[in-house]
């Protein structure tokens, strides 16, 4: 009978002790989660999160659509708008900024413009090309990070 009891409270010792065993581990994954996601997002977007690197990143999104839709012989989404604010949104270090990054930007916008202008799909190929080539060459200079990425938008 007194072995029974202690069998009995041996085995409420060691399913307390299994079950904050099983919480704890769910805790500890879930700080290890969050650690790893930040971790990742570091690596993978080192310039932090301001306007230009935000917009940049945006811009790549939507390039990728102007390109799918001229593979697909149609009309681009409108982003003219959006791409302008390359001049006024705030990088994450203010020597981006400079001459060449503005004359560059300039350049993009043109070749923007001719794209959405053109009548011919062969016009629109081409502006566009040319407007991925100002993001290549900006890029070599200012932040060469995510060139490779870039250089997926070409259409060959």
């Amino acid at each position: 009978m007194l072995m029974r009891k202690y069998i009995v409270l041996a085995s409420f010792l060691l399913c307390g002790v299994y079950f904050y065993n099983c919480r704890t581990t769910a805790q500890t994954q879930k700080v290890t989660q969050s650690v790893a996601s930040d971790t990742i997002k570091a690596i993978r977007f080192p310039n932090d999160d301001s306007e230009l690197a935000l917009l940049m990143r945006e811009m790549y999104t939507d390039t990728e659509q102007i390109r799918q839709a001229l593979l697909a012989g149609k009309l681009p989404p409108d982003f003219r708008e959006k791409f302008a604010q390359l001049h006024t949104a705030t990088p994450t270090d203010s020597s981006t900024k400079n001459p060449q990054y503005e004359a560059m930007g300039a350049a993009f916008l043109q070749h923007t413009q001719r794209m959405y202008a053109a009548k011919e799909d062969s016009t629109r190929l081409q502006a566009y090309g040319l407007m991925v080539q100002m993001c290549i060459a900006c890029h070599q200079n200012q932040c060469p990070g995510p060139l490779k990425r870039i250089q997926k938008l070409t259409i060959r």
